[in-house]
């Protein structure tokens, strides 16, 4: 095995370690500990009621640990600072999936004898199940979570990272149900219900955290925007709050048509924060829209440019172009621009991500010459000297009569002496 091979693997052992010892952080151990001990209210009168209240609390957690991770958060939420409605509405979600699958399983073996068909209902739902979770998790509404044509949509874009991910949930739904067996009959009463409630807790937690890193890892393909404070403490309101808000109705009921136009109307009329841009970009990236999100990447480019917030800019125009190579800014004048700042600001390694392809793009541009040399300058800078020189030779030769050919022959000459 190669030392490279050896380090990949001692760093893929070290991230299985760390996921899998994710519940034992200090904040989730003592929450799972916690409502463990509070199930011994099932020995008290009436004590199922307040159970319902305990699994509740358990559910609002383990719903803030994959908001969490879905945010790329390593640290487990802190227990108690955790949104209240989200119990009921995971809680509310598991009810009506459970009654769906054993429903129609029951209904087809029963009634149509069905035979081991009548298991289907029951594995349909169980594979839903994570996308259900997931959306429940994060848009805190219960409808939507119910909604199948979320449930496919979400599958669609994670892939097939979501099967492993549903049969990885199985596998400790399995290892729970075996632990608890194996460990209740051996334990006295008080202490094999704590125990057997810890377990359960533990896995939860773990499947959720699993899920919630689901959601991040695949980010880009859902339209998620992490939020890198997690709900931990209470922002300011965004002064454009309330059109923000006026979009989440209709996005938690799946339609993301209405509140982009929501958004859009708001961007057309009055600009909008940032906040607005960033949620505007979301939704069309849930509907597919990259007409409509490539013309914003340029307008709100544009935005950022002219109010010479350079650092942001660049940032933004990276993450375009990496997820779309085929969109350009307005003119070649504004990508002059952008190499330029780039140079400036010491990021010389975007100037041929954001250039490549600009010529064959807009072959009769008049800033063609400037945008290859910029370009060059940076492959320089890089070490990449065999394709600065390419690239200016090509350049002087498609483009005797451009404006920058000075600067190409100059960097011709210092691109020579490296050879």
């Amino acid at each position: 095995m190669t030392r490279i091979a050896k380090s990949r693997s001692v760093k893929n052992a070290k991230n299985s370690v760390s996921w899998l010892a994710y519940p034992l952080q200090s904040e989730a151990l003592l929450t799972i500990g916690v409502l463990a001990v509070l199930r011994l209210v099932l020995y008290i009168p009436l004590g199922f009621l307040l159970n319902v209240l305990v699994t509740v609390a358990m559910l609002r957690y383990a719903a803030a640990v994959l908001v969490s991770s879905a945010d790329g958060e390593t640290e487990a939420p802190n227990g108690i600072v955790t949104t209240p409605s989200l119990g009921w509405v995971v809680l509310r979600v598991q009810i009506a999936l459970t009654i769906l699958g054993g429903g129609g399983t029951f209904v087809l073996h029963y009634f149509f004898d069905a035979g081991w068909l009548a298991l289907l209902p029951l594995l349909l739902i169980s594979m839903a199940t994570p996308a259900a979770l997931m959306i429940a998790a994060i848009d805190e509404s219960t409808m939507g979570a119910l909604n199948p044509t979320r449930w496919i949509e979400l599958i669609a874009r994670i892939g097939p990272r979501y099967f492993q991910a549903s049969f990885l949930c199985l596998a400790i739904l399995v290892v729970e149900v075996g632990a608890q067996w194996f460990l209740a009959p051996w334990l006295p009463p008080v202490i094999g219900l704590v125990m057997v409630y810890f377990i359960a807790h533990y896995c939860t937690v773990l499947m959720f955290h699993l899920l919630g890193r689901l959601v991040y890892d695949r980010r880009d393909a859902l339209g998620y925007q992490p939020d890198p404070v997690v709900r931990k403490v209470e922002r300011p309101k965004d002064k454009d709050q309330a059109i923000l808000d006026a979009s989440e109705a209709p996005a938690k009921r799946g339609d993301f048509v209405a509140a982009a136009g929501l958004l859009a109307a708001h961007i057309e009329q009055r600009g909008g924060t940032d906040a607005v841009h960033s949620r505007y970009r979301q939704y069309l990236q849930r509907l597919n829209d990259t007409s409509a999100l490539n013309d914003h990447s340029r307008s709100w480019l544009n935005v950022m440019i002219a109010n010479e917030r350079w650092a942001q800019a660049l940032t933004f125009w990276n993450d375009v172009r990496t997820a779309n190579p085929g969109v350009w800014p307005i003119s070649g004048e504004l990508l002059v621009q952008l190499l330029e700042k780039a140079h400036e600001l010491g990021r010389p390694e975007l100037c041929p991500l954001f250039a490549s392809g600009f010529a064959q793009a807009h072959p009769g541009d008049a800033y063609i010459g400037r945008v290859h040399s910029l370009t060059a300058m940076a492959m320089l800078a890089l070490g990449q000297t065999h394709e600065a020189l390419a690239l200016v030779e090509s350049t002087l030769a498609a483009y005797p009569k451009s404006k920058a050919r000075s600067e190409l022959e100059a960097l011709r000459h210092k691109a020579q002496s490296r050879t």
